[in-house]
């Protein structure tokens, strides 16, 4: 692996993970499986799974007090107490409900790095660059590996003039078996959006609107965001369920 000092940019995931599964089609059977949902059906699942995984080896690989002020997920429930526009509602009782069918189709991850104060769009790019790879790139491959080796990621990464930063990350699964510079896609790539804020755009606050998938206040960016997703229950799981 790329020297990273005591960084450990699979730390969030850990070897039972990898245990678990061996191959991406072993892991994306266990999503489909599990998430069956209407409104969190398997390819919203793997968006959110794959965007929490981008962003811990984000926190993991780059030495930047990052935080996210963005759900990575919809509503468990819609709100009771939040009254929809009638036109909006199903109309059918089985159809799905609007706080699902109107959120963010690419679960866009929100960011900011609150150290960067000079350069921002330069050194954020440098950041993405650390965990990604380019398209037919074999040098330090490695570093573009995800998901403990069954995921590849690359990034378009595009700097506006007025600082923000919207980055398309593309996760390609792979056969972990031939190694980070002969990577052999499995299956469709995944793409995920990522939207980097100056610092002067975060409002520090902690209030939440009812039942709204974005939370207001930013909180730090950390492995355990990661672990909160479902996917963790297999290793947590008695045997047979």
């Amino acid at each position: 692996m790329v020297s990273t000092g005591d960084r450990n940019p699979d730390s969030h995931i850990g070897p039972e993970f990898r245990e678990a599964f061996p191959s991406w089609s072993e892991f994306r059977s266990y999503v489909t499986d599990q998430a069956r949902a209407a409104e969190f059906n398997s390819d919203r699942a793997l968006h959110q799974i794959l965007t929490g995984d981008f962003a811990a080896r984000l926190m993991s690989r780059t030495p930047h007090d990052w935080i996210i002020f963005g759900s990575l997920a919809l509503p468990s429930r819609p709100a009771a107490d939040f009254s929809w526009p009638a036109d909006f509602l199903p109309a059918q009782p089985n159809e799905i409900h609007p706080a699902y069918v109107m959120a963010r189709s690419a679960f866009d991850l929100d960011l900011c790095a609150l150290d960067i104060t000079e350069s921002y769009g330069v050194h954020v790019k440098q950041a993405v660059d650390a965990v990604t790879v380019n398209a037919g790139e074999t040098t330090q491959a490695e570093r573009g590996l995800g998901l403990g080796g069954l995921v590849r990621y690359s990034a378009d990464v595009r700097v506006y003039d007025n600082g923000k930063i919207m980055e398309v990350i593309v996760a390609q699964p792979i056969d972990p078996r031939y190694g980070p510079d002969q990577a052999r896609p499995v299956d469709d790539p995944i793409g995920l959006e990522i939207d980097i804020k100056p610092p002067d755009w975060v409002c520090m606050s902690s209030a939440r609107g009812p039942g709204s998938s974005k939370a207001a206040g930013p909180r730090k960016l950390s492995p355990w965001l990661w672990r909160s997703t479902f996917v963790s229950s297999r290793m947590a799981a008695p045997s047979g369920s």
